[in-house]
C-alpha cells in the first residue's frame, strides 16, 4: 500500500468544532479522570472525523448504513464504528486513523492490544479502514483513506505482531504495517453496499 493513493475527504471547520466541544462532553460523563484528559478527548476528535470522512463517502454512494456517531457510555456498551449491508448481508467496518505526520513517519497504525489478548475478537470489525486526519489553519481537516483489510488476515496480523507500549496513551498496542491495508478493496466496499 502507497500513502500516494488515496480518496480524500475535507471535513468542515464546524464539524471539527462540534466534535472538540462532544469530545469535552464525553471525557465529563465517562469520567475519563485516570488519563490525560486532554489526549483522550483528541483521540476522541480524530476518531469521529475520520468516521465522518467514510460516513461521507456511504451518503454521496447513497449506501445503506448505521453509524455509532458520537457515543457516549460504557466501554462495554459500544457500538462498532459501522454496520453495512452487502446483498442483505450485515457486516461491520470499523476506521483506524492517526495524524498524517505520524502515518508517514511510522508507516503504521496502532491497534489496541486488548482485543487481541483478551480475545475480544467480537470486537474487531469484519473490514478495517485505514486512514489519516491532517487540521487546516480554518479548523477544517483533511481526511485520507487509504485502503481496508479484513478480519481473518487481520487478526492474524495481529496476532504475529508485537505489544508496545505507547508512553502517552498510557495503554499498549499493537502496531499494524500499512502492507496490509488494500485500496482497491476499499473502493469494492464502496462499490458492492447495498444502497437505500
Amino acid at each position: 500500500m502507497s500513502l500516494q493513493v488515496f480518496t480524500e475527504v475535507e471535513v468542515p471547520a464546524q464539524t471539527v468544532l462540534f466534535f472538540r466541544e462532544r469530545a469535552k462532553q464525553k471525557i465529563q460523563a465517562e469520567k475519563w479522570n485516570e488519563r490525560d484528559q486532554d489526549l483522550k478527548a483528541f483521540n476522541f476528535v480524530k476518531s469521529w472525523i475520520s468516521e465522518f470522512a467514510w460516513k461521507t463517502l456511504l451518503e454521496a454512494r447513497k449506501a445503506r448504513y448505521k453509524w455509532a456517531d458520537t457515543y457516549v457510555g460504557n466501554v462495554e456498551d459500544a457500538p462498532l464504528d459501522f454496520r453495512m449491508w452487502f446483498g442483505g448481508v450485515e457486516r461491520t467496518v470499523g476506521i483506524r486513523s492517526r495524524e498524517l505526520k505520524d502515518l508517514q513517519r511510522w508507516l503504521e497504525v496502532p491497534y489496541p492490544d486488548d482485543r487481541v489478548r483478551m480475545e475480544e475478537t467480537n470486537r474487531i470489525e469484519d473490514f478495517t479502514i485505514i486512514a489519516s486526519i491532517s487540521f487546516e489553519n480554518d479548523g477544517a481537516a483533511k481526511v485520507r483513506l487509504y485502503g481496508a483489510v479484513e478480519k481473518d488476515p487481520f487478526i492474524q496480523v495481529l496476532k504475529q505482531t508485537y505489544r508496545k507500549m505507547s508512553p502517552a496513551q498510557q495503554e499498549y498496542f499493537r502496531p499494524v504495517a500499512l502492507r496490509h491495508f488494500n485500496y482497491n478493496l476499499m473502493l469494492k466496499l464502496l462499490k458492492e453496499a447495498d444502497t437505500k
